[in-house]
């Protein structure tokens, strides 16, 4: 019934892998799209996307890579889905009437904008550290994230 797309998908993968391992290390694209069997230009796109948004942070050098730089469980779906996405809408027609052919004659196009409004409502209070069964919190209390 929900319908992820691959880009958040892969986004997910990646972002459980690096919480299943060791948060200090960094990890490439390259590295990460080869372990997961993912297309690495979708991969680095993903990871830059979140490295924009502050979800994780470029290392340069010859170590360098990403590691995650927030703590999971203080980004919600609705925010993630945006940040890889670029758009809040679960739903085509309730991003923009013009798009669809049955536009003018739609009977249930207000039903769908609300299904979208209840949706992003409930994704807004699930975090992805709830999604990832995983936990971050204490690592980043432990870890303070030092501002370059």
């Amino acid at each position: 019934m929900l319908d992820i797309s691959r880009k958040i998908e892969y986004a997910m993968m990646v972002l459980k892998t690096m919480c299943d391992g060791d948060l200090t290390i960094s990890t490439t694209a390259r590295e990460l799209s080869q372990s997961l069997k993912t297309p690495f230009d979708t991969t680095s796109k993903v990871m830059q996307s979140m490295n924009n948004a502050g979800i994780l942070k470029s290392i340069q050098g010859v170590k360098g890579g990403y590691v995650l730089n927030c703590d999971l469980s203080t980004i919600s779906y609705s925010r993630f889905a945006e940040i890889i996405e670029g758009e809040k809408f679960m739903y085509r027609c309730a991003a923009k009437q013009d798009i669809c052919d049955y536009v003018h004659f739609c009977n249930i196009s207000r039903f769908v904008r609300n299904i979208n409004r209840m949706s992003i409502e409930f994704f807004d209070r699930v975090n992805m550290e709830e999604i990832l069964e995983t936990s971050t919190k204490q690592y980043f209390l432990e870890h303070p994230i030092q501002e370059d």
